[in-house]
């Protein structure tokens, strides 16, 4: 298997502000992960992640050939982040950002996008942004899976996500509840995020939904 690493990961931090990693279920992630395990054809992946081990670990025990790409999207959305609320970011401006910050060659062609919840890092215009971005390197059979949110309007829990196996995610909550910058309902996804439609979605725990996406 190879990978890129697009940013740093965070791990000597993380361990200080984690406490114990949880396994849930989740019947989407199955979905798209269980007919991986018999796959030969080559794969290509994107996580806009940080790169956790249990994804990595997952992927490497996969028999067929495996490219995972890491782009961290918690940095991109600090440098994101407009200094004026009234003088927002020209939007090309953002497509050419998540451009640089993906980095992936024009004939890259993605299998699979783990969103986990970096969505609701970013404004509507940012997703959008986001979506062009990705674009040219969806296909037909490209699938993503991330979060949405059940309750718009309460805000969710910042947590750290890893596939623990095909059928079960682990996940990382932070000793102090924080909270991420937005909370994007399924209608402002399928609004904004339009290189891939949500074909499923499930409640997961606290308000957040997971989203199985489909091109």
């Amino acid at each position: 298997m190879s990978f890129l690493r697009r940013q740093a990961t965070r791990a000597s931090q993380a361990s200080t502000q984690e406490t114990k990693t949880e396994a849930l279920p989740s019947r989407l992630l199955e979905h798209i992960l269980t007919p991986l395990l018999e796959r030969e054809d080559p794969l290509t992946v994107l996580d806009l992640g940080d790169g956790a081990a249990g994804t990595v670990d997952f992927f490497s025990s996969l028999i067929c050939p495996t490219r995972l790409i890491f782009a961290d999207s918690p940095s991109l959305a600090a440098s994101l982040k407009p200094t004026d609320p009234e003088d927002p970011p020209d939007f090309l401006d953002l497509v050419a950002s998540w451009r640089s910050h993906l980095q992936m060659p024009d004939d890259t062609q993605l299998d699979l996008i783990l969103l986990w919840d970096c969505l609701h890092l970013f404004e509507a215009t940012a997703i959008e942004a986001l979506s062009s971005a990705l674009q040219p390197h969806i296909t037909s059979a490209t699938q993503g899976y991330g979060f949405g949110s059940l309750y718009s309007d309460q805000g969710l829990a910042a947590s750290r996500y890893a596939i623990d196996s095909a059928d079960s995610l682990a996940v990382r909550n932070p000793k102090e509840a924080a909270k991420l910058p937005f909370a994007h309902s399924q209608q402002t996804l399928t609004e904004n995020f339009i290189c891939l439609r949500i074909a499923r979605g499930t409640l997961l725990r606290e308000g957040h939904l997971e989203l199985l996406l489909e091109a």
